[in-house]
């Protein structure tokens, strides 16, 4: 578990993390990403696809890094003849909240303030029925939106 002091809290570190967690939000249905990701380099969307030089932008916003993201996530479920990923209100909520509990507590964790993975997911009240799955992603870092999809 990593932590970060609000002192030294870049506001591209906020603005990334943001970013990051909603896109989180966007793909918790979604498969994560296996170990060793070069043997789907194929799903990938090239350089000039969602935004060309915007992937290796490290000045976007937190809605710019958004879009971009969610174009090379939606870009690689195309591939694999899965749907495009599009909003949904009450993981946007959650995603907000595990946002603002990670810049609360001062740590960048999937258990940020001792709370589980999911617990924001339940708490706003996505918990889907039946047989269900869910995944999160965080990055933290000064990678560009396409190396962290590369990565």
């Amino acid at each position: 578990m990593s932590t970060f002091a609000s002192r030294d809290r870049p506001t591209w570190l906020v603005a990334t993390a943001a970013a990051a967690l909603v896109a989180v939000a966007l793909l918790l249905l979604a498969s994560a990403a296996p170990a060793s990701a070069h043997h789907y380099d194929h799903l990938l969307a090239p350089e000039t696809a969602c935004g060309g030089e915007r992937q290796a932008n490290t000045s976007e916003t937190s809605s710019e890094l958004e879009a971009v993201m969610r174009c090379m996530h939606s870009h690689a479920r195309a591939k694999t003849g899965r749907r495009a990923l599009s909003d949904n209100s009450l993981l946007v909520r959650s995603s907000d909240a595990k946002s603002a509990d990670m810049l609360r507590c001062g740590q960048f964790s999937h258990r940020a303030c001792g709370r589980s993975t999911l617990y924001h997911v339940h708490r706003v009240g996505y918990t889907p029925g039946g047989c269900w799955g869910a995944a999160e992603n965080i990055a933290w870092g000064r990678a560009t939106s396409g190396a962290c999809a590369r990565s």
